[in-house]
């Protein structure tokens, strides 16, 4: 259970990262744009943490979790010293949920049995296609009235929606 939490939050910051790094290179930032840059490609952290984890380097993936957890504390601060405070409740609740599943990662040690690699591979891509569909087709279509939490419980919504109607046998590419 706990192995799993951290495989799926990883998963998850792993989907965002991608999707957020395509977002960034058809429309880069105006406002702030070195800082946009750089959160843009430290998100690659995430997905290098995840790609690690699935593959068996849990050492590597527990340093390059902390670093990205890190790195987002970083930016957390000082966009909250930015906007003096307006998001600190959202902003601190989103950090513990991106620090969740680093410690959830504890549960990966010696002992452990392996991942299946492939259904996490399957899943991470998946997630940015599912992602990157549902973000195109929202925001396009009409931008004021859908937001990125928005974006991702229709992203997830629809994920629940295939897991479930799918029948209950193994799926022969997933061995």
């Amino acid at each position: 259970m706990v192995r799993r939490l951290a495989l799926v939050g990883l998963l998850a910051q792993a989907v965002a990262a991608l999707v957020g790094i395509g977002a960034w290179l058809g429309s880069p930032s105006v406002t702030n744009p070195i800082a946009a840059d750089v959160q843009a490609l430290l998100g690659l952290v995430w997905v290098a943490a995840y790609l690690c984890l699935v593959t068996g380097r849990w050492r590597a993936a527990r340093w390059l979790a902390v670093t990205a957890l890190a790195q987002a504390s970083v930016f957390f601060g000082v966009d909250l010293v930015a906007v003096e405070g307006a998001y600190g409740l959202s902003g601190t609740v989103g950090l513990l949920l991106e620090a969740l599943p680093v410690v959830a990662l504890v549960a990966f040690h010696r002992q452990a049995p392996p991942v299946k690699a492939r259904p996490w591979l399957v899943a991470l891509l998946a997630g940015v296609g599912l992602l990157t569909v549902a973000m195109a087709v929202t925001y396009v279509s009409v931008p004021a009235l859908v937001d990125w939490p928005g974006v991702v419980c229709v992203a997830v919504f629809v994920a629940a929606v295939v897991y479930l109607s799918v029948p209950r046998r193994p799926w022969r590419f997933w061995r």
